[in-house]
């Protein structure tokens, strides 16, 4: 809900603000006010990387996720590729046409997604938002930000229920406490998955490898240091 309110600017402050004053005013605010993650690493790299550009609604996955991170604040993005990352790069360029600054990190050889992480090492010195590239959560990433500074996980996993949970990474909890993480497993252990999103800390990055999902989350799970934050937004997966 919006609340009209009066306030009283300096004319040369007002007319850089351009035409759309009152959303100008609401973009700053929320970058200032606003408990978030600064910085943010998109995967890209492998099948991710195609299925970024994937179109729907008239924009790419990858632009739906940028326009996610613009409206909440977090312009420091890094987008993690492999050696067919070119497209992307072409694309997208240094982010400020979608009103963030995006750089890049490339992969010599496959990583896995853990290892695609752990090569972005340099980057991911605060809390960092991890987001898969062929996922789009329509997620309020400033509640997600509080979950996980109140939990005092290590990673936080964002989660939605599904009917059909066979295929993704299913997440059976205790309370908010992630207490079993089974990549794909041949028989259901929970119909709530993981969307591909998640928080997580640096200390997390020095243990990077391989598949994320079947090495690295099921580590902190047997250290109690994974939460999980079911969500209500939309959710799509190409």
């Amino acid at each position: 809900m919006k609340k009209r309110i009066t306030i009283s600017i300096d004319e040369e402050l007002l007319r850089k603000l351009g035409p759309n004053k009152s959303r100008a005013i609401e973009e700053i605010l929320r970058k200032v006010l606003m408990e978030k993650p600064e910085k943010a690493i998109v995967l890209a790299g492998g099948s991710g990387g195609e299925r970024c550009l994937k179109e729907v609604d008239g924009k790419s996955i990858l632009e739906w996720n940028l326009s996610l991170l613009k409206r909440y604040g977090v312009e420091k993005v890094l987008i993690a590729l492999d050696k067919k990352g070119r497209r992307i790069k072409e694309k997208f360029g240094d982010g400020r046409m979608f009103g963030v600054s995006l750089s890049y990190v490339e992969e010599e050889k496959p990583l896995g997604t853990g290892g695609a992480i752990g090569n972005a090492k340099y980057f991911i010195d605060e809390t960092c938002l991890v987001i898969y590239g062929d996922n789009y959560a329509e997620i309020d990433l400033e509640k997600f930000y509080q979950f996980h500074k109140k939990s005092g996980a290590m990673i936080t996993i964002a989660l939605k229920s599904l009917p059909e949970a066979k295929k993704y990474g299913n997440v059976l909890l205790e309370g908010n406490k992630v207490v079993k993480f089974v990549e794909k497993p041949k028989e259901v252990v929970s119909n709530i998955v993981s969307t591909g999103v998640f928080l997580i800390e640096p200390e997390v990055v020095e243990r990077c490898r391989g598949s994320f999902e079947r090495e690295v989350i099921p580590e902190f799970v047997e250290e109690c240091k994974v939460y999980g934050y079911v969500f209500p937004g939309r959710w799509i997966e190409v």
